[in-house]
């Protein structure tokens, strides 16, 4: 994977395990300087500040073991040792901003990406079934758990995804605490915030605690248990397709779903 990518995916873990140990205004500076060069790729900044974090590290990582209060030494160790390599790599690399116009996996970037946790697939496809009886076409629905809106067989799937999220797929967060759980899902979440895709969060029964990680906290999410929520969640649909459907299917359609997730 290209370095300023992988960087860009990894830049949130790095940020937040420094976030849990200290709010110093001078090391929180230098991660919000970072965190806005790598919107606008601004290597420059990039390697100033990556340089500032290292050196910060240098200074502060024998406090941090000794401190009995922190209980991620490891953590601590790994991002001292990954951002100096970072900074030796990205030295030497030139940034590109890419615009791609053509998919290179032969057709156009899918309009929805399914955001979930493999653990959540049942009502996660009953959900996917509502988005098509709506009126999405099945081609505008990327949704790993299925054959049919899944990853193609030979693809890389990680690459795969980050090449639909590059070109601005729509992303449905279907956050529960299996997702939460699953570094794979975080990275996924992580991949979108450097991207910045649209999105919505879509609350799974199971979520017992709060909106988490690097998405907006604040963004209301929908209750996906709520039919006043789904009537939310149909509006959105009918207005981006610019289609209609007919109360009475509508109703039925909303039934069977909070069928299905009253199941789960």
């Amino acid at each position: 994977m290209d370095i300023f990518k992988k960087f860009q995916i990894e830049f949130p873990a790095f940020k937040e395990t420094v976030d849990d140990y200290t709010s110093s205004g001078n090391i929180s500076n230098y991660f919000t300087q970072l965190e806005e060069a790598i919107k606008i790729s601004d290597l420059e900044t990039i390697l100033f500040t990556l340089e500032n974090i290292t050196k910060w590290y240098k200074s502060n990582q024998s406090k941090i073991q000794s401190n009995q209060y922190v209980t991620n030494n490891e953590d601590h160790i790994e991002n001292e040792k990954k951002l100096n390599e970072y900074l030796v790599e990205l030295a030497g690399y030139k940034i590109e901003i890419e615009k791609e116009t053509e998919s290179e996996f032969g057709y156009t970037a899918k309009k929805f990406f399914i955001s979930h946790s493999s653990k959540d697939s049942q009502i996660c496809e009953a959900f996917v079934d509502l988005l098509e009886n709506i009126g999405v076409p099945e081609s505008d629905i990327l949704y790993t758990s299925s054959d049919r809106h899944g990853v193609p067989g030979d693809e890389e799937i990680f690459e795969y995804l980050i090449h639909y999220l590059r070109n601005g797929i729509f992303i449905f967060y279907m956050l529960s605490d299996h997702y939460y759980k699953s570094p794979y899902c975080l990275n996924e979440m992580g991949a979108a915030w450097v991207v910045k895709n649209d999105y919505s969060l879509m609350l799974l029964p199971n979520l017992n605690g709060g909106i988490e990680g690097v998405v907006n906290s604040n963004k209301k999410g929908y209750d996906i248990a709520s039919k006043y929520n789904l009537n939310e969640i149909r509006d959105k649909i009918l207005s981006i397709y610019e289609i209609d459907i007919s109360e009475n299917k509508w109703d039925k359609l909303r039934t069977d779903f909070l069928a299905k997730v009253n199941e789960f």
